[in-house]
């Protein structure tokens, strides 16, 4: 234990390195994966001003139909740009932040 091939030869990490370096790479690659997968762009149309918050759900394939929306703002913690809301109706401009059980979602 503790033998392997580093480098140009063979050396001895020590005890500690040996469980703390795999850990600490594990720990950075899924907060990398959770930060980036998890953020979605939303483009809404040049001749719109702005999207409703149940359509938006429904654009980004959170929510399988616009009926839902309500039952499931009321579920589930929604924040715009920080703030919780439940209103579905909820008029979203270009550069508004929606965040959806770890997943955030950027209107643009």
């Amino acid at each position: 234990m503790g033998w392997g091939y580093y480098g140009t030869s063979f050396m001895r990490l020590p005890y500690f390195m040996e469980y703390i370096i795999p850990f600490s790479i594990y720990i950075v690659y899924n907060t990398l994966q959770e930060r980036f997968m998890s953020l979605k762009r939303i483009k809404i149309h040049d001749d719109q001003e702005y999207i409703e918050l149940g359509n938006l759900l429904k654009v980004a394939g959170i929510i399988d139909t616009g009926g839902y929306a309500k039952m499931f703002l009321n579920e589930n913690e929604v924040y715009i740009n920080g703030e919780r809301d439940t209103r579905r109706g909820r008029k979203l401009y270009r550069g508004d932040v929606v965040k959806v059980n770890k997943i955030e979602l950027i209107v643009e």
